[in-house]
């Protein structure tokens, strides 16, 4: 009785998780969907190169998850199938970390918890992110950070070696096991402190680490595309977009809102984190979002064109508000401040009816695959096309 109790909360949070898929990007659930890189690099080169394609790089690193989808694809449904089968794995791994994450963050209440597990569906975002392989490196950075918290401060009493071979191939798809890995040596360090590490445990972040060395071999040995900074002052410069990009695009009237009304929201998330029992937490995931909003800074055109969750460049903006979103409700659920929860609750309202308000998955042309002499010609959004020639077959 006792586990079937453990295990219906993470099963309902699978189900919402599908639910808030649908809700927020219905003609992609309904209809498939294939974006850009899925069809031009995936099951291009899946098709291509077989079993290869998982150790080319693309973009300067790897991306095994992608890859494997794309290869599984390949092995067992049509190409005409292609769309529903990319669409349905990226709301199965999504649906699947929510549940998980719904697990771990079960020593929280269940209306916190909840929340923290949907957290990257209830944010606000344009659905770049949402049902495409190409970016499903972006849903699974909460998972992974969740896996390596659960790990040092949490440790589960099974399923140890499904946890491990998750956070390695996380690692190893994108450049975010590479990001996290500075913060998660400060958290080893601290949680090794309060007491050493089991062989579980150990095993875990030899894993974790083991993908993270993988995915710093692809970054060197693979072409990264040029970052650029712009001229300096750059403390001013990037610190008053910051406060623009991540704070004012969450008030109503967004393009018109002053930089002083997102200054004292900023400074108000501050308070409620500085009092709150998570502010550890808190300032371990603050370097991680400041530095991929850097990033995305740097691969925009600095300060003639600024980011924007609701518009360009939202994918680095995303993980910011995801962690405000996560530092606001670990504030109401460990802050002894009554001032504090109640500022806290107030912030992530004011992120809810942002997402609520503005939140539209973005429409793009119905994707076609047409047979042909040659294979299959695959038109796909944004009006990206790709020729799969036919498999020989087998012997």
């Amino acid at each position: 009785m006792r586990r079937e109790k453990t295990c219906l909360f993470p099963l309902l949070m699978f189900l919402c998780a599908l639910l808030l898929m649908w809700y927020r990007a219905p003609q992609r659930v309904e209809h498939g969907f294939l974006w850009a890189e899925d069809a031009t690099i995936f099951i291009a080169q899946a098709h291509e190169l077989g079993i290869r394609s998982f150790v080319q790089g693309y973009s300067g690193y790897w991306h095994f998850v992608p890859r494997l989808v794309a290869w599984l694809q390949m092995k067992t449904t049509p190409i005409d199938e292609a769309p529903y089968f990319f669409m349905w794995a990226c709301a199965l791994i999504t649906a699947g970390s929510s549940a998980y994450m719904a697990h771990a963050f079960r020593i929280f209440s269940r209306p916190i918890a909840g929340l923290l597990a949907l957290g990257p569906l209830l944010v606000p975002q344009t659905g770049e992110t949402l049902l495409n392989v190409t970016n499903i490196q972006w849903i699974l950075l909460p998972t992974l950070i969740v896996l390596l918290w659960e790990n040092l401060f949490n440790p589960p009493t099974s399923w140890y070696s499904p946890r491990a071979l998750a956070a390695a191939i996380i690692a190893l798809t994108g450049p975010f096991g590479i990001i996290t890995f500075g913060p998660a040596v400060l958290a080893c360090i601290y949680a090794w402190r309060r007491g050493k590490f089991s062989t579980r445990q150990t095993g875990f972040l030899l894993a974790y680490t083991a993908g993270v060395a993988g995915q710093v071999y692809a970054v060197a040995t693979n072409a990264s595309p040029p970052l650029e900074f712009g001229p300096a002052p750059y403390v001013w410069r990037y610190g008053a977009r910051m406060i623009r990009e991540l704070f004012c695009g969450l008030l109503p009237s967004p393009d018109s809102a002053p930089l002083i009304a997102g200054l004292i929201l900023a400074i108000v998330l501050v308070f409620v984190v500085a009092s709150s029992r998570a502010v550890l937490a808190c300032l371990l995931l603050a370097p991680m979002a400041g530095m991929i909003w850097l990033l995305g800074a740097a691969r925009s055109t600095p300060y003639s064109l600024h980011m924007e969750w609701y518009g360009f460049g939202a994918r680095y903006i995303y993980p910011a508000l995801l962690f405000f979103f996560w530092a606001a409700l670990l504030s109401i659920a460990t802050s002894s401040s009554k001032l504090s929860r109640v500022l806290a609750g107030g912030f992530a309202v004011v992120m809810l009816l942002a997402s609520a308000t503005q939140f539209r998955a973005s429409e793009w042309p119905m994707w076609s695959i047409t047979a042909n002499d040659n294979g299959h010609s695959l038109k796909i959004a944004p009006n990206w096309a790709v020729q799969i020639p036919d498999r020989a077959p087998s012997h």
